[in-house]
């Protein structure tokens, strides 16, 4: 009867609450229940959670499944890791920045409604000399 044994009674890393295991099925091979240990992994550092199922065969022996839900979650974790790493990648503009590209759009803004203003779509006209 390995596999089908209670999901609470299993080790697990930190950072993982485990749920009651449920019947997911039948086996075509064998004709019996297959049970299915669900896990919610959870990081403070991230603010993620993510629930993990592992469907447990009855040849399986509780060390198979601790090692499972042992790579699931660093498998997560490296994940996320990655994704905050991507984040980090995009700059953020400090505020001395922020004030720079406000500046550069207002600039944008004004010489559009000059532009609007004027019949030919220009701005600065070219000096003429009358007389002379």
């Amino acid at each position: 009867m390995s596999g089908l044994f209670d999901t609470r009674e299993l080790w697990t890393p930190d950072g993982i609450n485990k749920e009651a295991p449920s019947i997911g099925g039948r086996s075509i091979e064998t004709g019996g229940d297959v049970v299915v240990h669900r896990f919610k992994i959870h990081s403070a550092k991230y603010n993620k959670t993510t629930v993990v199922l592992i469907p447990g065969a009855a040849d399986m022996s509780r060390a198979e499944i601790e090692d499972l839900i042992a790579q699931a979650q660093e498998r997560c974790l490296v994940e996320w890791e990655e994704e905050r790493q991507e984040k980090i990648g995009q700059h953020t503009p400090s505020p001395k920045e922020r004030r720079e590209v406000g500046a550069v759009l207002r600039d944008i803004r004004a010489h559009k409604k000059l532009r609007e203003e004027s019949t030919n779509g220009q701005i600065f006209y070219p000096v003429v000399k009358v007389g002379k």
